[in-house]
């Protein structure tokens, strides 16, 4: 087997996918660019419901339909799903593509193949390090399967892409996984993000938002009480201090209840303006009609090592940011002036840079956001880095493979 420039690509991705997620996976936006390229790439994956619409005529697309099971029962019937497929597929295709999930199940395949060939070239890719707090029996159960596809993944798996360098370097001390297999795989914003931007619309929308004069400020994605609930109550003290500043939050979450009860409770409503989810390609309009964002993630290790897209949407349409200091940011922003680095993300902390981001915003330059995504973090960029170590590993394979005949 010689490198070639047309793959036969299978990705497997255990997690469920549904009409919208599936358009907007990190996952298969570089998978969809890959297969624009002339490579054959099949997304073997689950979801709820039929999609009612395709990401892309290229990318081929194997769901299993899902029932109302409970998320064990599920999981187990996609996986033994995945094993059929990727027993009869493994012998006709040049890379395989995981996600965590599936190694215990599918690593029998992978040992016995890697016992007989060096193809196809194996990647892992690692989107998040385990965190799981509540039941201690369920807590034991992820770190022990933490470990299992970790010490499988190390032995038969060529790469290892996590998230961010940190997430690598820390497997790499928590469970010595080999520095050569470690590779980086990041979240992914399209480069066209803010292209469907309309001028009209985004004044229109800033007036029904009661923005005026007022500096607006958004946080969007997932509502938790953990990182989010501080933002608001930070809110509650500019208002006392009478700065002159709204909250725009768009996403939803389990704990969305508990933000509508602070913001009644605290009569906030003018203040902060909870508006619920709305469809990803409304995003760039919301982002557009503020005049900055802010990602106060916390410093734990749910979100220290991350690569969260939120962040990297704000950046690719030269708005302003204020984030917490942690590793993740600082590794996405590095030393470009587009943001403000909070010194803590409890109220009163985040309140006092938000302030003080005011006073010295005119000295951030928003405009170098879109070339910090441009250079890293875009389909594109990844899709080239795929390319090159599958390429690299495929042609040092071969050489292997001849030299042992």
């Amino acid at each position: 087997m010689t490198s070639h420039k047309n793959l036969r690509i299978l990705a497997i991705k255990a997690q469920i996918l549904n009409t919208q997620l599936y358009v907007e996976s990190g996952t298969i936006k570089p998978l969809t660019e890959l297969a624009t390229r002339g490579h054959q790439v099949t997304l073997f994956a689950s979801t709820i419901s039929k999609p009612t619409r395709r990401a892309t005529t290229s990318l081929s697309l194997k769901l299993v339909q899902m029932r109302n099971w409970v998320p064990l029962l599920s999981l187990i019937y996609f996986e033994l799903a995945a094993f059929r497929h990727l027993l009869a597929s493994i012998a006709h295709i040049d890379v395989l593509i995981l996600d965590p999930t599936s190694v215990p199940m599918l690593f029998p395949i992978i040992f016995l193949r890697r016992l007989c060939s060096p193809f196809p070239t194996i990647l892992l890719h690692v989107e998040s390090n385990v965190v799981y707090v509540g039941n201690p029996i369920r807590e034991a159960l992820c770190d022990f399967v933490d470990v299992l596809w970790t010490q499988f993944s190390s032995i038969a798996f060529d790469k290892i892409l996590y998230i961010s360098p940190m997430l690598s370097e820390l497997y790499h001390e928590l469970y010595r996984v080999p520095a050569e297999k470690a590779g980086v795989w990041p979240t992914v914003v399209e480069a066209s993000f803010s292209e469907s931007i309309d001028t009209v619309q985004t004044d229109d929308l800033r007036r029904r938002l009661g923005l005026g004069r007022q500096y607006g400020f958004l946080y969007h994605g997932a509502l938790r009480i953990e990182g989010g609930l501080e933002l608001v109550k930070a809110f509650r003290i500019l208002r006392e201090w009478s700065v002159n500043a709204i909250l725009i939050i768009v996403g939803y979450g389990s704990d969305r209840e508990v933000f509508a009860h602070y913001i009644k409770q605290h009569h906030l409503e003018d203040t902060v303006k909870l508006l619920g989810p709305v469809d990803h390609t409304e995003i760039p309009k919301y982002i557009s009609a503020c005049d900055a964002g802010i990602v106060p993630l916390p410093d734990n290790i749910r979100w220290r090592y991350q690569c969260p897209i939120k962040l990297l949407e704000l950046l690719a349409m030269n708005k302003p940011v204020i984030v917490s200091d942690i590793p993740a940011h600082r590794w996405i922003i590095g030393n470009a002036p587009v943001a403000f680095f909070l010194r803590g993300t409890d109220p009163l902390s985040i309140a006092e840079g938000i302030r003080e981001f005011l006073a010295i915003r005119c000295k951030l330059n928003p405009a170098l956001g879109p070339d910090i995504v441009r250079e890293r973090f875009t389909p594109q960029r990844i899709a080239d880095s795929l390319e090159k170590q599958i390429l690299s590993r495929q042609t040092n394979g071969s050489l292997t493979a001849s030299n042992a005949r």
